[in-house]
């Protein structure tokens, strides 16, 4: 799977110059709002000490309750997806599993990390998994699907946590979403 982001006034180009390059498959087009774009020393510039974006003056964990009542979501939804790399953190841990955490602790309907074997982002400069599955940064991607109302409560969280990277909004439809509380016994495997 590759996934690209750009201006909508250059898709039509790309879009042609990859059905040149795909003799199988699928190529699809969707939509979205970028929500912020930034590299981490851009962010870092910017960011007055002291400011509410700025990273805080003491460490402290938030820990939620588990959910254990069911979720129904269905319909029109919105998708979160955060692209970062691999070597971010969020006071000292790997920031993509410190928002999987933090969502689960929002109550969100659902998220999920995944790595990607290569990726460049703002600045052009290719990440890529070598051999024995050592690399410096690969990229990352986090998404986290739910209703309207529990992404725009998630969407500052996101400013304050991530420092440089790419963060999307879409709108998406669920059609059929199902869980068992039953399995969730709070347990991360």
């Amino acid at each position: 799977m590759v996934e690209i982001v750009e201006a909508a006034e250059r898709i039509g180009a790309l879009v042609a110059e990859l059905e040149t390059m795909v003799s199988e498959g699928l190529i699809v087009v969707n939509r979205v709002h970028v929500h912020r774009y930034t590299h981490a020393v851009e962010r870092d510039e910017a960011v007055q000490p002291g400011s509410p974006t700025g990273p805080p003056s003491g460490s402290t964990r938030v820990s939620g309750e588990e959910g254990t009542h069911t979720m129904k979501i269905e319909g029109d939804v919105k998708r979160v997806t955060v692209y970062i790399g691999s070597a971010d953190t969020w006071h000292g841990r790997n920031l993509a599993i410190a928002i999987i955490e933090k969502c689960r602790a929002m109550g969100m309907a659902g998220a999920t990390a995944s790595r990607g074997v290569m990726g460049f982002g703002k600045h052009s400069v290719i990440h890529r998994a070598h051999f024995l599955g050592l690399s410096e940064d690969l990229p990352e991607k986090i998404e986290v699907v739910d209703r309207p109302e529990q992404i725009e409560r998630l969407l500052p969280v996101l400013d304050e946590m991530v420092g440089g990277g790419l963060i999307v909004v879409e709108d998406v439809h669920v059609v059929r979403y199902l869980h068992d509380p039953r399995r969730a016994k709070g347990a991360i495997s």
